[in-house]
């Protein structure tokens, strides 16, 4: 089945529970994020991707990212963000 572009920012938990429902195999979630990172990069090309030390989780302390539009179509055409 087909992952809709609504999935994109979907809670864990709604895309967890379609997983284990058999709605798509994580093969495909998967090739459907990869798909949305095509076009982001990083600002600054030689980013030292600077990390805060910690014991349970690192986490970088910047990372500056741009991309380019793909297309001009709305992302969600009747959502009221625009």
């Amino acid at each position: 089945m087909a992952i809709t572009k609504d999935l994109a920012f979907a809670p864990i938990r709604t895309l967890g529970k379609k997983l284990r429902a058999g709605e798509f195999t994580s093969l495909e979630l998967t090739k459907f994020f990869l798909h949305r990172l095509d076009n982001i990069r990083t600002v600054d090309s030689d980013e030292p991707f600077k990390h805060v030390p910690s014991i349970f989780l690192r986490g970088l302390s910047n990372l500056q990212l741009e991309f380019d539009v793909r297309q001009r179509d709305r992302y969600f055409p009747n959502a009221s963000v625009y």
